[in-house]
């Protein structure tokens, strides 16, 4: 198996995961990309005071927050994709 088949099973194997417990890491992996790593943060920062100048730097940030989150949950969505029943879908 190459490098490529293997990641690939990784994915299947996450991806049979009940939704519910793809939620807790999701909550997981969003504690790692903004507290942590803190992934893209000063691009994604300064979009948002780009364009919503309007807004105050809380606001901003609550902004940046739902982003990150939202976006983990993307992440642990796309990896249910591979599995998830026509029913459950």
């Amino acid at each position: 198996m190459n490098c490529d088949q293997i990641l690939f099973q990784i994915v299947l194997l996450f991806s049979r995961i009940p939704l519910k417990i793809l939620y807790f890491l999701s909550d997981f992996i969003f504690f790692i990309l903004f507290d942590i790593v803190g992934y893209r943060k000063k691009v994604v920062l300064e979009n948002l005071k780009n364009s919503f100048p309007e807004k105050s730097d809380k606001e901003i940030k609550e902004i940046a927050r739902k982003f990150y989150h939202n976006f983990s949950d993307y992440i642990v969505e796309t990896l249910k994709a591979f599995t998830i029943s026509d029913e459950s879908l």
